[in-house]
Parts: C-alpha cells; sequence; structure tokens
C-alpha cells in the first residue's frame, strides 16, 4: 500500500510540474514617415529579449543584418505587412490556466538604408493578433 501511494504521489508531483507548450501568432505592417508601407524588410522574432539583444549587439555591420540562429524570421511584403502565423513556446503556471498564456515576444526589424529597429510585442495563445505600425527611419548621412 506505501509503495502505491508513493507511486501516485510522484504521478501527481509530474503532473503539477509539466510545462504546456503554446502557441499564436501576429502580424503587422512597417512604414515609412509618409506611412507608406515598406517592402523588403527583414523581421526576426526571438523569445528571449538576451537572445535579440545579443544578436544586435553581434551585428555592428550597418549594411546587413544576418542572425542565423533566429528560427523566426519573415520579410514584409509589398504593401509593408509581415505576418509570424505560429510561434510555439513554453510555460508553466499561465495565471490564465492550461489553455492561455501570453508571451512577450522580441524583434528586430531590418532594411538597408533605415535605422535598425527594435520592439516588444505580446502576443496571446491561440490567437492571432494585430500589431500596431512600426515606423522606420531613414538614416542620416553622417
Amino acid at each position: 500500500m506505501k509503495g502505491k501511494l508513493l507511486v501516485l504521489i510522484a504521478i501527481i508531483v509530474l503532473l503539477l510540474s509539466c510545462e504546456n507548450v503554446y502557441y499564436g501568432g501576429f502580424s503587422g505592417r512597417i512604414i515609412n514617415s509618409d506611412t507608406n508601407g515598406i517592402q523588403g524588410v527583414d523581421v526576426y522574432a526571438y523569445l528571449s529579449e538576451s537572445a535579440r539583444d545579443k544578436a544586435v549587439e553581434d551585428n555592428t555591420d550597418t549594411e546587413k543584418f544576418i542572425d542565423s540562429s533566429c528560427i523566426y524570421k519573415t520579410t514584409t511584403d509589398a504593401s509593408g505587412t509581415y505576418s509570424f502565423p505560429k510561434i510555439l513556446w513554453k510555460a508553466s503556471g499561465s495565471p490564465y490556466g492550461k489553455d492561455h498564456a501570453i508571451e512577450r515576444v522580441y524583434l528586430v526589424c531590418y532594411k538597408s538604408g533605415y535605422e535598425l529597429y527594435t520592439v516588444n510585442i505580446d502576443i496571446i495563445s491561440g490567437s492571432q493578433s494585430k500589431t500596431t505600425d512600426i515606423t522606420l527611419t531613414v538614416m542620416s548621412a553622417e
């Protein structure tokens, strides 16, 4: 009997400590100061602020931004629209229950001739969020 009780306790502990896997997506638009969409902007999405910041720090070349370790990357279309239809993440103990969670995603937006731009976006599991427009600034001549 004591052995069965220990097995039951072990199973309960394992079930309570499991992480859930969530997914969510988002889309947005990248514009210039005239509110026109910018085509060909590379948009990188990271699940860790430190990974995003390290990628930015490691890319000192203002003519390009390359991060082959980033698993979420897309490019804007002719209207400046980008989309990440499915971002996956793990979480335990979500305050919204086992079916819902919010995750912060850390973006890098890059196009040659424009200032590199970073922004944080919160996404909700099981949904497709539309973000506010991101405005890129033309690089000034030094």
